[in-house]
């Protein structure tokens, strides 16, 4: 994690650390657009329209990206269908295509997921409000800890 108050400035340090990363993975608008702020272009990039669920966030720019794929997505949940879109723009990746992944709902927890199918060398960054940036290495041990999370979420049925 890097703390910091200003994102771009916090992000310099985040892709500085993450410069031998095979691919970047970003999770939240905010994030996204610090990224891109300083030139880079994620590999995915996850965003709700939303930071810190308001409104009124930086426009990410689909111009940047080869493929938009769109998903639902409560606060508080991950959809079957928000994996099986993660999962296509992992696949994606194979292509060296840059895809923007549209959520409507929310996107936060869709990092874990991305963990779990991202591959090996990868960097999924995420915002943590107040506090600065998060990121991980996708590794064995990451996908271990992250499987273990997801072991104790319950299946609830929600209804659109």
């Amino acid at each position: 994690m890097v703390r910091g108050e200003d994102p771009e400035a916090t992000m310099r340090v985040v892709l500085e650390r993450l410069r031998d990363c095979s691919k970047l993975i970003a999770v939240g608008d905010l994030v996204c657009y610090s990224i891109m702020a300083n030139d880079v272009t994620p590999d995915i990039c996850v965003i709700d329209g939303k930071t810190k669920r308001t409104y009124g966030v930086p426009e990410i720019r689909e111009g940047g990206f080869s493929k938009v794929l769109e998903t639902w997505n409560p606060p508080g949940h991950i959809t079957d269908a928000s994996v099986r879109v993660l999962r296509e723009a992992v696949r994606a990746l194979r292509d060296y295509q840059k895809v923007l992944v549209k959520v409507s709902g929310e996107e936060d927890l869709l990092a874990l997921p991305l963990i779990m199918h991202s591959p090996e060398g990868g960097c999924v960054i995420m915002g943590m409000p107040g506090v600065g940036v998060g990121y991980v290495r996708v590794c064995r041990e990451t996908r271990r800890r992250v499987k273990e999370t997801l072991s104790k979420f319950r299946e609830v049925r929600l209804k659109r």
